[in-house]
């Protein structure tokens, strides 16, 4: 018969090989996120990886706990002397591309300018509901009337 302490070592063990499932595939979106930003600005990526720098719980925009990773990379523009980029939250930038029903790319040039940072989480802002031409909700971030 299986005990209890069974079951929690099995979840356990399964709840790990999960977190390393998804810590490659976050791995592996920001590592073509830097080669990506590396050729648009005529750089080298150098090394063809990116290394985990941090890893905490924070919130997100509706306020659930989610894994946040920042990754960092390095470049170089005249082989003189190596650069160091930053990547952070490619997999939160992943899924508002599938939200938004938008390319990859797309999402993270909008990153940058249409997502607000407040207390809890990143929210979209009515300048990114204008860029794609959607109604804007009432409790959108951003400029809005002076009063409002």
């Amino acid at each position: 018969m299986i005990s209890a302490i069974d079951v929690l070592t099995l979840l356990g063990f399964a709840a790990l090989a999960w977190f390393w499932a998804d810590s490659l595939r976050c791995k592996e979106i920001a590592r073509a996120a830097g080669l990506r930003a590396c050729q648009q600005a005529g750089t080298q990526f150098l090394d063809d990886t990116v290394a985990l720098s941090s890893l905490r719980l924070r919130r997100d925009a509706r306020g659930h706990v989610v894994l946040y990773r920042e990754y960092r990379f390095e470049f170089t523009r005249n082989r003189d002397y190596r650069l160091r980029g930053e990547i952070d939250d490619v997999l939160a930038q992943s899924r508002a591309a599938d939200v938004m029903g938008i390319d990859a790319d797309e999402a993270r040039r909008l990153w940058r300018g249409f997502l607000a940072r407040e207390p809890r989480g990143r929210r979209v802002t009515r300048e990114a509901y204008a860029h794609l031409g959607r109604p804007a909700p009432a409790g959108a971030a951003g400029q809005g009337a002076l009063f409002e």
